[in-house]
């Protein structure tokens, strides 16, 4: 660990014993207080899947914590009276209390029956933590958005996976129109993942108080969790191909996977502390390196990325871009296409039939604010890439809500659309 991390890990370490501080002169506990921020980003689930988010380090507020912590934190809650189990009179009478007031929303939607959820007093109480912590009196120039029509197109390698999609699609609720698949010719899920054919869908929602995100840019998504890895098979195939499991997962973080996703995969890791899983992840990278399966990201290697891409006529649902690479690591071309073939000699030729990608190419957004002027910082504070709207209308409104809990007597409401509603035309 170098200077600039130590340096990074005590600020973070203060700034816990400051908050935790900060919480006990409110009578709250970082337990506690962990289990309110979970349900503050709009998760009001079970009691187990509860206690376990919360004992995650993004929750922490006042420093890491144990997940039987925040077991004990919410036996505390309930009896306190700061959390409530939704069942269906609870579910009722929040949806009442919203009719009555005449309110927009809730954007993010009500708590789901059987989910873990504030009682107003426990509402109360997180309101005092975001004050006293975090001086969430601005929170009233903070912008929410909305989306409520979509079309997206999905990318998948084989038919098979397709149909499959397109039927759970059809179940959905929000779902106005599924296509049929159909099929297309060469593409790319990633700059250095190819495939000679493929199969699209397209669909179109409408939805509402969902805190929906619209993706332009679109993602690769791939279902880890359902392949499932054979020590046995998958250390004779490593074996083959001279790769120690810890090469192999550092090839494997490439495509977005943790070594974690699989159980059982390598049982030194498994057992192992943090340093040494920092310890045996640098050598893993250096003989990758030294191996020509991985190369660093300069000038030149970003260049012949682009190259690559821009003599290749299969599409790209998801544009690569080559220079968010530079000053790290990233595949070769045949570090590429040895990770794709021992990874198919381990988990099957289908592997990654997982896979898939998604752009969305229409959208429809309504964004909600107290203040007109905090409309305007939506794409700041989500940190999100700025898309020029196709239409725009700004309308006053009356008493909204961001959770049924979080209500204002007025706003103002934008309503954008991007994009456009016919599918662009690719080289498919």
């Amino acid at each position: 660990m170098n200077d600039s991390d130590l340096l990074r890990r005590e600020a973070r370490a203060q700034k816990n014993r400051e908050n935790a501080a900060k919480l006990a002169s409110l009578g709250i506990t970082p337990a506690e207080a962990s289990l309110f921020k979970v349900i503050d980003y709009g998760l009001t689930v079970a009691v187990d899947d509860l206690c376990y988010r919360a004992a995650h380090e993004v929750y922490a507020v006042g420093g890491p914590i144990t997940e039987e912590l925040t077991q004990a934190a919410l036996a505390s809650c309930f009896a306190k009276g700061w959390l409530q189990v939704i069942d269906e009179a609870a579910h009722s009478r929040i949806q009442e209390e919203i009719r009555q007031e005449g309110m927009l929303g809730p954007i993010y939607g009500y708590p789901s029956i059987g989910g873990v959820d504030f009682t107003h007093a426990g509402a109360e109480q997180w309101v005092r933590i975001m004050k006293h912590l975090w001086d969430r009196e601005s929170e009233e120039s903070s912008p929410y958005g909305d989306v409520v029509h979509e079309k997206s197109s999905y990318y998948f390698p084989s038919e098979a996976k397709a149909i499959i999609e397109r039927d759970l699609w059809k179940e959905c609720e929000n779902v106005v129109a599924v296509s049929e698949p159909v099929r297309i010719g060469p593409w790319r899920a990633n700059w250095w993942r190819r495939f000679s054919t493929g199969y699209r869908i397209d669909v179109e929602q409408r939805m509402q108080w969902q805190a929906h995100n619209a993706d332009s840019q679109g993602s690769v998504y791939f279902h880890w969790r359902d392949l499932h890895f054979n020590r046995a098979i998958g250390s004779d195939v490593l074996n083959h191909h001279d790769m120690d499991c810890n090469e192999w997962f550092v090839l494997a973080e490439q495509d977005g996977r943790h070594y974690r996703v699989f159980e059982g995969a390598s049982e030194n890791l498994d057992n192992s502390d943090d340093a040494t899983l920092d310890a045996e992840w640098a050598r893993g990278v250096e003989a990758c390196l030294r191996k020509g399966w991985l190369r660093h990201m300069d000038d030149q290697a970003i260049a012949e990325i682009a190259t690559l891409l821009n003599s290749d006529s299969a599409i790209t649902p998801v544009r690569p871009k080559p220079e968010q690479y530079r000053d790290k690591f990233a595949f070769t071309i045949e570090g590429a296409e040895l990770y794709r073939k021992v990874s198919a000699e381990i988990f099957g030729p289908e592997w990654e039939d997982h896979l898939y990608v998604e752009v969305t190419y229409y959208w429809e957004e309504h964004r909600y604010c107290v203040t007109e002027a905090g409309l305007a910082t939506f794409d700041e504070c989500y940190h999100r890439t700025v898309e020029i709207p196709q239409t725009t209308r700004t309308v006053p409104i009356g008493p909204w809500c961001i959770h049924w809990w979080e209500r204002f007597p007025s706003g103002y409401r934008m309503e954008l659309t991007f994009g456009n509603k016919e599918r662009p035309l690719q080289n498919e």
